[in-house]
């Protein structure tokens, strides 16, 4: 997870097999960068040559963890999605599947 980010371009690194968040026994697969303007918020995932991206999942908005409305739970990977017109600090967070090419 990512923030609290207010307006700006960020890039942050990306890693595999990080148990507990811990980067100390990851693997760097690249970087992501973020573009939040004017209530937009735009994310590029850039991926080491060695890796092919198979799937990537964003959410941005205003609440640290996307939260499910019909559970309150939070969202899987898969159901996450950057909200439309924020505006002030907001998370991001991404996730990827990549294989070795």
């Amino acid at each position: 997870m990512l923030g609290p980010l207010n307006e700006g371009d960020y890039s942050f690194d990306m890693f595999a097999n990080t148990a507990n968040c811990d980067i100390t026994d990851g693997e760097s697969l690249g970087t992501v960068a973020v573009s939040y303007e004017s209530g937009e918020v735009l994310v590029t995932y850039n991926i080491n040559k060695e890796y092919e991206l198979m799937e990537s999942n964003t959410y941005a908005g205003k609440n640290m963890l996307p939260l499910s409305k019909s559970t309150n739970t939070v969202q899987n990977p898969g159901q996450y999605s950057i909200t439309k017109d924020l505006h002030g600090e907001i998370y991001i967070i991404t996730h990827a599947v990549v294989c070795l090419q």
